[in-house]
């Protein structure tokens, strides 16, 4: 079993119903990471939503908490 990245990075399509966009951002939120930023417009996706779990940088590394 791998060890989670600290960040995590969603898209939401332009298309994507309020049911999916929930979906499509809770599952971050469900593994433990928390909402970093929320950006909309991107070209040819409607938002990108960046996680991130609990860590620190330390000596250029990011190490969790």
């Amino acid at each position: 079993m791998g060890t989670k990245p600290v960040f995590r990075v969603a898209d939401v399509p332009l298309n994507a119903t309020p049911e999916q966009m929930q979906e499509i951002l809770n599952g971050p939120s469900d593994d433990g990471y928390t909402l970093q930023s929320l950006t909309f417009t991107w070209p040819g996706i409607g938002a990108r939503a960046v996680f991130r779990l609990p860590a620190k940088r330390i000596d250029g590394q990011w190490v969790r908490e």
